[in-house]
């Protein structure tokens, strides 16, 4: 299971993901103004005033790419159910993705001007997963080619 190349980037997903957590997305500071945007929550800082909204989507869909990334790779002897799972997992990565892009304008939106905070490494990871995601995907595809092949010489 773990010796084949596609398991690797699966276990690299897996971790990944679960970083991913614990990481800050977005985040913007400035003469007393801190905005950070996390997986779980984005709080807005100005002297004591706190203001905080849910971000919690974005671990739900993370925790589902999880869960479904596990099942992919503990289900190594059905390679067609790893591809469609994969596929699966296509997607809701893609959706973390869009994800941030609806929490990050929310958090600029606390103050009136336009800010250009820092993108920090939560922002990232699952950009990295999805390139993880298409390697093993090929990787999958490859191994379901070859035991095709070696059941035609049969």
């Amino acid at each position: 299971m773990i010796q084949r190349v596609q398991s690797i980037f699966m276990f690299l997903i897996c971790i990944l993901l679960g970083l991913n957590f614990f990481t800050v997305i977005w985040q913007y500071t400035d003469e007393g103004i801190s905005i950070t945007v996390g997986s779980i929550k984005a709080v807005y800082q100005h002297k004591n005033n706190i203001k905080q909204f849910n971000t919690i989507y974005i671990s739900i869909l993370t925790l589902v790419s999880l869960i479904v990334t596990m099942i992919t790779l503990f289900s190594y002897k059905k390679r067609i159910l790893q591809i469609k799972l994969s596929q699966l997992n296509t997607l809701l990565i893609s959706g973390i993705i869009g994800t941030y892009f609806i929490a990050i304008p929310r958090a600029k939106a606390w103050l009136q001007e336009p800010v250009y905070g820092e993108y920090q490494w939560g922002f990232y990871i699952p950009i990295v997963c999805l390139l993880f995601n298409f390697i093993s995907m090929h990787f999958i595809r490859k191994d379901e080619e070859l035991v095709r092949s070696i059941d035609r010489i049969r």
